[in-house]
């Protein structure tokens, strides 16, 4: 084999080599791609900073998976706290899956707590879990991350019942006990009305997710 041909050769290896190795670059994520494996799938926002939580779940995966394996978890108790206190365990659901990101948020993981319920003025010896959380400011109309003290529970049980007598015994919700358990969207709207989230999509959001993921059929026994 002439030199010529010999260089040849060698250019065409050293291509097909440039190929391959861009071709696994490209899928195992080598260059800052994410490679998604189980632990994604276990602790979807594992390594996450609070101001990242809108975006912990891996793009590949559909979020009615772990939609759906939260409402099968914990339908139980939320049709535990409709019984006892008539709220639609539609609402009761919805509210975790946004408040707690499907269970997998900051707050869910670390102390327990599924709804977003921060520290009254009256638990004076509360266990509380500070951390940022993205709050709507009205002056500039948008979400800013805030340092705020929410409520740490012993259970998730611990914190369904809470919920449910947080909405009870606040005057400003009394009105939405007047409404069928299963009228969710006026639930809804009536917990934005009263203030439970700052966000103003709030109502929608919620509403959005039990009808996407069918909670509605949690509110008949």
């Amino acid at each position: 084999m002439s030199i010529f041909l010999k260089l040849v050769f060698a250019t065409v290896v050293v291509y097909l080599l440039y190929i391959a190795y861009s071709y696994q670059t490209l899928i195992s994520g080598r260059e800052g791609e994410h490679r998604f494996g189980i632990a994604d799938i276990i602790h979807p926002n594992k390594g996450k900073t609070v101001l990242e939580e809108e975006e912990v779940l891996p793009p590949l995966i559909d979020n009615t998976v772990y939609a759906l394996a939260y409402a099968n978890k914990y339908a139980p108790l939320a049709q535990q706290e409709m019984k006892r206190y008539a709220i639609p365990a539609s609402i009761t659901l919805g509210q975790a899956i946004l408040e707690s990101q499907y269970g997998q948020s900051e707050l869910a993981l670390q102390a327990n707590n599924h709804f977003g319920i921060k520290i009254d003025a009256e638990w004076v010896d509360t266990e509380r879990h500070c951390m940022l959380s993205n709050e709507w400011m009205v002056e500039i109309q948008r979400m800013r991350p805030v340092l705020s003290c929410f409520k740490r529970y012993r259970s998730v049980s611990a914190c369904y019942d809470n919920h449910s007598q947080f909405l009870v015994k606040k005057n400003w919700y009394r009105p939405l006990f007047k409404l069928s358990k299963t009228d969710y969207q006026n639930w809804a709207k009536g917990l934005q009305s009263a203030g439970y989230a700052t966000d103003p999509a709030y109502a929608q959001k919620l509403i959005d997710i039990i009808e996407k993921y069918d909670l509605a059929a949690y509110d008949v026994l």
